[in-house]
């Protein structure tokens, strides 16, 4: 990368760890080049007041990789280490495995139960494939092992099982999913975050694998929470008509006065890839749900 703030932000981003679970460092990267790219046009001074309201600064890091003894192991011995969690083995049993067959074949390992369940917020698979998205950006560089250390990380948290599930047979389509989400966002809107990872590997997914994503989002939205923080209502109704420049705007002031949050980033990117197949009704929500994450 010859941008140097994009080198520094992704260069965090792979030494940022988990304080809860894991680290959503490497997710809010791939939204911080994502949202580069759609809106060359806002300034590098906008970019840091960006980073700094997201609380970039503010999340644990380390300074280096995991030191292992080298170990060669087989694609089925690493999954067992895996599945087993045995450490600090496993984080070597991912650089094998990448080594071996590529970080696209241990993602593709993993989707279907990704898929299946999502579990938390939707992490299980917007995390996943946050770490294929973002691959190039690492691959070979100085922050390579960093890089796998986290997705090593991710991957113990989830507990993912050896053995393979069968599918489940709910689906539903993603204008269902996105009206859905549009409507009840849930926790700092990540229904529409997961939707958008899904939609953006929508190929990689296939049919069977985004209808049973879209039936989680639908099944999410309905369910009654306990936490205020996740009973999110936007209403069309009194959401903002949309004009021309209602997107750009609406982003520019969620990125600048939205609450403290690292997934500012991700949302301001899940807004921007679904508001190109939205319908403006779907976009009126959009525009509310940027306007509910703004500071008082």
């Amino acid at each position: 990368m010859n941008d140097i703030l994009c080198s520094a932000v992704a260069s965090r981003g792979a030494r940022m760890v988990g304080k809860i679970h894991y680290s959503h460092g490497v997710k809010a990267v791939a939204a911080f080049m994502h949202l580069r790219s759609a809106f060359p046009q806002w300034s590098e001074a906008f970019w840091h007041q960006v980073l700094r309201n997201a609380a970039w600064f503010e999340e644990p890091t380390v300074d280096q990789a995991v030191q292992v003894p080298e170990l060669k192991v087989s694609v089925s011995y690493a999954k067992s280490l895996l599945s087993r969690a045995v450490v600090p083995a496993a984080y070597q049993a991912i650089r094998e495995w990448v080594r071996l067959a590529g970080l696209e074949a241990i993602v593709l390992h993993y989707l279907p139960q990704a898929c299946e369940e999502p579990e938390n917020l939707g992490h299980r698979l917007s995390v996943l494939l946050s770490f294929l998205d973002a691959s190039p950006i690492y691959q070979e560089g100085p922050d390579s092992l960093l890089f796998l250390d986290r997705f090593t990380e991710f991957l113990l948290a989830c507990k993912f099982s050896l053995s393979p599930l069968n599918i489940s047979t709910d689906s539903a389509s993603l204008e269902q999913a996105l009206l859905a989400a549009a409507q009840c966002p849930g926790f700092f809107a990540h229904h529409l975050i997961v939707l958008a990872w899904a939609l953006r590997f929508k190929s990689l997914l296939g049919e069977s694998l985004s209808a049973s994503v879209y039936a989680w989002v639908v099944q999410c939205s309905k369910l009654s929470y306990e936490n205020e923080a996740d009973k999110v209502e936007i209403n069309s109704a009194a959401a903002s008509s949309v004009q021309n420049d209602s997107l750009q705007l609406a982003l520019e002031d969620l990125l600048r006065y939205g609450k403290s949050n690292i997934h500012l980033i991700t949302l301001a990117d899940a807004l921007t890839l679904l508001w190109k197949v939205a319908d403006s009704e779907v976009r009126s929500n959009l525009l509310a749900v940027a306007s509910h994450y703004r500071r008082p």
